[in-house]
């Protein structure tokens, strides 16, 4: 379902949203604490954002 709601974004995103999905999964499956699965998501979109150029984003 978390890859479905990123099919806007195109092929590879789903795919890779995916495959994200699947660690969020993992992380609350083995805390059983929601929290762990936001977390693992806040860090994936904070190292995406810091660790990647987003040229659009340019003034």
């Amino acid at each position: 379902m978390f890859g479905a709601a990123h099919f806007a974004g195109g092929p590879s995103l789903v795919v890779l949203a995916t495959i994200g999905g699947i660690g969020y999964s993992l992380a609350y499956a083995a805390t059983r604490r929601v929290e762990a699965a936001i977390l693992t998501h806040f860090g994936a979109n904070a190292i995406h954002f810091f660790g990647f150029t987003y040229p659009h984003l340019q003034a």
